[in-house]
């Protein structure tokens, strides 16, 4: 492939998403610019931490929504007034 020709197509695959049917035939030619072949990425890299955290901030999160609906039904079932 002329590097014109897959300089185009590496412009193309940067500005679109490759989500749709139409795309899976230019997704199936992207071997092509890659000769010796494409390697899979198994993690973030330095992100992998940064991911880590901010699951552990959703699920406290979470837990505290959880507790604090669990107090106020408490409280509406004692027939005391609530936080809301």
């Amino acid at each position: 492939m002329p590097p014109e020709r897959s300089s185009d197509l590496r412009k193309y695959y940067a500005k679109h998403a490759k989500s749709d049917r139409l795309d899976s035939r230019l997704l199936a030619r992207l071997p092509m610019l890659h000769p010796d072949g494409l390697h899979p990425e198994t993690g973030l890299g330095p992100g992998d931490a940064m991911k880590r955290a901010a699951k552990l901030h959703c699920t406290l999160t979470h837990r505290r929504t959880q507790c604090l609906a669990r107090l106020d039904t408490l409280l509406e079932i004692l027939g005391l007034p609530g936080t809301a």
